[in-house]
C-alpha cells in the first residue's frame, strides 16, 4: 500500500488537496480541509502552499466571470455584481489556509520564495 498526497488543479473546477491510497492498480483519492489538522500537520508546507496558489488561480477564473446587476434588477446575492458571492467564500477559505500553514505553532513560518 502506498499513500501520498497530491494537488489537483484543472481550469474552471475547484482545485483540491488529495490524500491517494494507492493498493496495487487501485487508488482511491480523498480531498482533505483545511479542518483536517491532523492530515494537513503531515504535509511539507510548499504542497500545501501551491494548493493556495492554485486556488487563487481559480478566484481570478471566477472573478473572471462575474457581471454587473441590470439597472431596475434586484440583486438576488445582495451584491451589484453577479458571481461576487463565490470569489469572497474561495477569498475566505484562501484566508483559512493561510491561517493555518503560517500561524498553527502561533509562530509565522515563512516560506522561501
Amino acid at each position: 500500500m502506498e499513500i501520498y498526497y497530491e494537488v489537483f488543479y484543472e481550469e474552471g473546477i475547484k482545485p483540491t488537496l488529495n490524500k491517494v491510497v494507492k493498493v496495487g492498480e487501485e487508488s482511491v483519492s480523498t480531498s482533505i480541509g483545511v479542518q483536517n489538522t491532523e492530515e494537513l500537520d503531515k504535509l511539507d508546507p510548499e504542497l500545501i502552499y501551491r494548493h493556495m496558489q492554485n486556488m487563487l488561480s481559480y478566484m481570478k477564473f471566477l472573478a473572471s466571470g462575474t457581471t454587473l446587476v441590470e439597472i431596475g434588477v434586484v440583486p438576488n446575492e445582495g451584491l451589484p455584481v453577479i458571481g461576487w458571492v463565490d470569489v469572497i467564500k474561495l477569498n475566505e477559505e484562501i484566508n483559512r489556509w493561510w491561517m493555518y500553514l503560517y500561524y498553527k505553532n502561533e509562530t509565522p513560518q515563512v516560506l522561501p520564495l
